[in-house]
């Protein structure tokens, strides 16, 4: 990698500070720029109702709203479980934090779907620049192609590539 700023904008200046940034810091940042928070819950493009950092689930519904605590603390939650699941899709494999991250990010939104993947096959291969071309397939909300999962997914896939 090459100092300065690289494609995906979430990338150390200096090539050795990769090591002193937690995974953690960057799946947020990465999640946290694309999701953004709503105190309030609201439906998603998909019609599913969301609050804070792109939380979903069976308790959230119309008229819930959250302190930013409440937030925060659940986009914790929801990061840790997307690590497991990245850890269950690719049993043993060591990525650089910043692959991690982009994994983590990707798995936020759709957890085991990834299940029995291209991208997921091209990972366990370590063949890098298949998996990159894979990533923007994920894309797509309620079967439509969503311009902003666009912009994230390619910003994960730069990520992704420029960690190995």
């Amino acid at each position: 990698m090459r100092a300065g700023r690289c494609r995906s904008g979430l990338c150390p200046r200096e090539p050795q500070a990769m090591t002193d940034i937690g995974t953690f810091s960057l799946a947020s940042a990465l999640v946290e720029k694309f999701e953004g928070c709503r105190l309030a819950a609201y439906r998603d493009c998909a019609e599913v109702w969301t609050i804070g950092w792109g939380h979903t689930g069976p308790e959230v519904h119309a008229g819930l709203v959250w302190s930013q605590q409440q937030c925060d603390e659940t986009l914790e939650r929801d990061l840790a479980l997307a690590d497991e699941t990245v850890g269950e899709l690719w049993p043993g494999q060591v990525f650089s934090p910043w692959q991690r991250a982009a994994l983590i990010s990707l798995v936020y939104n759709f957890g085991s779907k990834l299940q029995d993947s291209q991208l997921q096959l091209f990972v366990k291969e370590g063949n890098w620049a298949a998996a990159a071309r894979q990533w923007i397939r994920w894309d797509h909300t309620a079967g439509k192609e969503t311009r902003g999962l666009l912009r994230r997914r390619l910003v994960e896939a730069a990520m992704f590539v420029e960690g190995s």
